[in-house]
């Protein structure tokens, strides 16, 4: 799932994501657009980005991952 998908999920707009992530437009934007790569992403800003979400974020060797919570079992 992309960050863009979990947000439409979420059902918040940017602005909203923006603010309960307690990040820059910009930043949402570099991190949501099509093809983006969040492997490059600083850890506090993923944090923050989950944290918007509502989600749980998973980093290991093949990369980057964020899904919901509930589906963390």
């Amino acid at each position: 799932m992309t960050i863009d998908e979990l947000r439409t999920l979420r059902g918040l707009s940017m602005t909203k994501l923006c603010d309960a992530a307690g990040l820059s437009m910009g930043a949402i934007f570099r991190l949501t657009r099509p093809g983006a790569d969040i492997t490059g992403a600083r850890l506090e800003t993923l944090m923050k980005l989950a944290a918007g979400l509502d989600a749980v974020i998973t980093i290991d060797p093949e990369g980057v991952t964020i899904r919901p919570k509930e589906e963390n079992r």
